[in-house]
């Protein structure tokens, strides 16, 4: 069975949706002011994989992922690139999704966007005041009453009375109380902002997710997703509001809430002000995707990650090994069923999903993975074909169908996903093919003219770039060194 810690409990607890088979997932997504980091793919892959293992295990998952393109954030950077925030919105929604087809992170099923639901927002709004669980000003800002709701801090585990205010750069001279936040700013600038029955203005940070996870799935959530930034205020406070517009009878907004870690790189929050800012499109300069997802999933989705050139190389050297393990595979496999792999299939997948029940505990599957290839490489080193060897070989390839589907590993061809990290390798160390040809063929020459000390020293330049030759009679070739199994 498979069990997840509810960020609301603090536990661990068995995965029962609401109406089976059917699951309904929500995760918060970017807000559409820059180009994405390697942050927001690490979010969307999580989520993503647990989007894929819901549906591997049997369930109809319905996955909404949305974009914040209505933001003081927008509004600013803007005003600095001296475009519309509505044109920079658009432009950098459509960057989001380029970015993310390139990580090989597929479409939610349905991704809204807070400008496309205004009315929505105004409706729920004007209900929330109703229930007397809201108020407006006459400035025309409309807040909730945070001490409206009894387990107001259950989901981040806080006090109220020991909670600071928690809004995005609102006055706050008109509240009621300096704990209740925005759920309607007033601005009586033209864009991005709307009329509505307090006056021109726009919605606050919290209301968007509550109304666009209602119109798109329903409530309550099964499943309600982020990265544990956004714990509070963010999704205390969206937890607050819908549970106040559309609990009634005490039903939870979501009864499952998924947390994933905080990204730094070398030790440090990930900034730009820090120099320390890697964009996706940055990163796919240098490293191939599955590179980024090999980084991931060696950490549990709930853990702090924290990422540096050498856990890029690192993984790199694995993904080469792996990778050329499994184009000796290719070339070994025979076609047909094989005597003992049914029976060799059921134990890998008994493991795999033992390890991906316990809160999808990537790393376990990680470390299982490790020890399949370094039994793969035995046995394809072996010249006798045993029945062992056989079930295995058949068995291991019909299970990377079970990685590629959930984890997005293994997805290429290895011969072209070999030398997409070969050519990246090379950009990354400024060595062109070219230059690199006229090393070996220098070698190959000395070699043919008995120079074995200088041939030996181009070798060794070249091994200390991370370089390795594989000799043989039809020449020298090369590949970037990978790891020992």
């Amino acid at each position: 069975m498979l069990m997840v810690r509810n960020s609301l409990s603090g536990k661990k607890e068995p995965f029962k949706p609401c109406n089976p088979p059917k699951v309904s997932l929500y995760a918060c997504g970017v807000t559409t002011y820059d180009y994405c980091h390697i942050g927001h793919g690490m979010q969307a892959m999580i989520f993503e994989m647990i989007r894929s293992y819901l549906t591997y295990s049997g369930y109809e998952v319905r996955y909404v992922r949305n974009f914040t393109d209505v933001d003081d954030k927008i509004i600013a950077r803007a005003a600095t690139l001296r475009c519309s925030a509505a044109e920079l919105s658009e432009e950098m929604v459509q960057e989001a999704d380029k970015d993310f087809d390139a990580l090989g992170i597929p479409r939610a099923d349905q991704q809204p966007r807070v400008s496309q639901m205004i009315p929505e927002i105004i409706s729920m709004i004007e209900d929330l005041i109703e229930r007397d669980s809201a108020y407006s000003t006459p400035a025309g800002h409309v807040y909730y009453r945070v001490r409206s709701k009894k387990d107001y801090g259950d989901l981040s585990h806080r006090k109220v009375d020991e909670l600071r205010h928690a809004t995005r750069d609102v006055l706050v001279e008109d509240k009621e109380d300096p704990l209740d936040f925005a759920l309607w700013k007033a601005d009586s600038q033209q864009e991005f902002s709307w009329d509505s029955p307090w006056g021109r203005g726009r919605p606050g940070w919290h209301i968007e997710c509550s109304v666009m996870s209602y119109h798109t799935l329903g409530f309550p959530l099964d499943i309600h997703g982020g990265g544990r930034d956004l714990l509070f205020p963010h999704h205390e406070n969206e937890r607050a509001q819908s549970e106040s517009c559309y609990g009634s009878s005490g039903l939870k907004y979501a009864n499952y809430w998924l947390h994933s870690g905080l990204l730094s790189i070398d030790g440090r929050k990930m900034s730009k002000s820090l120099g320390n800012h890697i964009s996706i499109k940055d990163f796919l300069k240098q490293y191939s995707p599955e590179v980024l997802r090999l980084c991931l999933w060696e950490h549990h989705y709930r853990q702090d990650v924290d990422f540096s050139q050498e856990t890029f190389a690192s993984c790199e050297r694995k993904l080469i090994s792996y990778y050329e393990l499994l184009q000796d595979l290719e070339q070994q496999m025979q076609r047909g069923s094989e005597e003992g792999a049914e029976e060799e299939l059921k134990g890998l997948r008994e493991q795999w999903r033992q390890a991906m029940d316990d809160d999808f505990n990537t790393p376990r599957v990680m470390a299982l993975l490790h020890g399949w290839f370094k039994q793969l490489r035995g046995l394809l080193a072996e010249k006798e074909s045993t029945d062992e060897k056989r079930a295995f070989l058949a068995a291991f390839s019909v299970f990377l169908g079970d990685l590629r589907k959930v984890l997005g590993l293994f997805t290429e061809e290895p011969g072209c996903e070999l030398e997409r990290i070969r050519q990246l390798y090379l950009r990354r160390i400024s060595l062109t093919a070219e230059q690199l040809s006229e090393k070996i063929n220098s070698r190959s020459e000395a070699r043919r003219l008995r120079q074995w000390q200088l041939a030996d020293e181009i070798r060794d330049e070249l091994r200390q770039l991370g370089i390795v030759l594989k000799d043989s009679r039809d020449g020298s070739g090369w590949t970037v060194k990978g790891v020992d199994l």
